[in-house]
């Protein structure tokens, strides 16, 4: 079987990226309850959403993702049965 994975809050805390480096640039203090739900730029002034929309596009941003808990043995799992493909939008 073929599964494709989305690695977006299922492999890698994209939003907690989001908001850590948002929280360190603007001094903001958002936190994952306030953004659930929501895209992070949407929750930002006007004159931040610019910013926080190029986060991904900075050297070294999906590197530096910290793995969703357990996210990494599931796939090892998969891995093992299975065709499994990142994906991501």
């Amino acid at each position: 079987m073929i599964i494709f994975v989305d690695m977006d809050e299922v492999i890698a805390d994209t939003y907690g990226a989001h908001i850590e480096i948002y929280n360190t640039e603007f001094k903001g203090e958002l936190t994952s309850e306030i953004c659930k739900g929501s895209e992070v730029w949407q929750l930002v002034p006007e004159a931040h959403q610019d910013s926080v929309r190029k986060h991904a596009t900075r050297r070294g941003f999906f590197r530096s993702l910290k793995p969703i808990a357990g996210s990494q043995e599931i796939l090892a799992r998969l891995a093992d049965k299975h065709e499994v493909y990142i994906a991501s939008a």
